[in-house]
């Protein structure tokens, strides 16, 4: 951004320059093509910059979009570790008693 100022402001002070004073005469073919010249780098660097800020800021909505899934995702697995662990422990409660109704059944 601070380029692109910089080169507004260039020509600014050039056609100042030129108009402003009248013993350039014989300079006046090459000032015009050093400000065409500026005026081509200010048109590049203006397409540049909205070029850069449009993927920026698509790369930022990508960002939080995909952190936003991200954590939803994560939320998830952690409540299925929370039943699947509950679970787990019920299933190995389960598995002592029965082995405990087993036991009991063969000492009969």
């Amino acid at each position: 951004e601070k380029g692109l100022e910089g080169l507004k402001l260039a020509l600014q002070v050039l056609r100042e320059y030129y108009v402003s004073d009248a013993s350039h005469g014989k300079a006046e073919g090459s000032a015009s093509g050093i400000i065409s010249l500026i005026e081509v780098c200010e048109s590049d660097f203006s397409k540049n910059l909205a070029e850069i800020t449009t993927e920026e800021e698509s790369a930022a909505s990508e960002y939080k979009e995909m952190t936003r899934a991200n954590e939803i995702e994560k939320a998830a697995k952690d409540q299925d570790v929370k039943y699947k662990t509950a679970e787990s422990k019920a299933l190995d409660k389960t598995a002592v008693e029965l082995s405990s109704d087993r036991e009991t059944l063969n000492t009969e």
